[in-house]
């Protein structure tokens, strides 16, 4: 004989004595249920990772736009920018949209004007101080 933990459907859990047979087949029952637990809290888990699965169930996400406020402040902040930027000397407006604008590499810059990356760096430094000034 052999015993087992019965759970009721109302959560209340009583012991039964059982022979080996019905102990052993009611553990396989009880091994095989939970892996099936498992494997549905897994794929649940997986279906919420897809987005499109989460649209599905009516799951709505923040819209990634600029209210137009918020809209209105940046460009409001670009402009000034760009207002700032003309004021710098003609040289120092290239090295700013070439770092800035189109992403080019300092180290590549600096060899194309045969200077250092450190005299680039320090150059680029006063143009930040220098907009940083204008920009108060």
């Amino acid at each position: 004989m052999a015993t087992i933990n019965y759970r009721l459907a109302d959560g209340k859990i009583i012991t039964l004595e059982v022979d080996e047979h019905t102990a052993l087949a009611y553990e396989k029952i009880e091994d095989e249920t939970h892996r099936e637990e498992e494997r549905a809290r897994w794929r649940a888990r997986k279906k919420l990772n897809s987005l499109e699965e989460m649209t599905d169930l009516g799951v709505q996400f923040a819209s990634g736009d600029l209210t137009p406020e918020e809209t209105l402040t940046k460009n409001e902040e670009t402009r000034h920018l760009h207002n700032a930027i003309a004021t710098l000397s003609e040289e120092q407006q290239i090295l700013v949209y070439r770092v800035f604008f189109n992403n080019e590499k300092r180290a590549h810059i600096a060899r194309e004007l045969g200077i250092s990356k450190a005299a680039l760096t320090y150059r680029l430094n006063t143009i930040f101080k220098n907009l940083k000034e204008i920009l108060k």
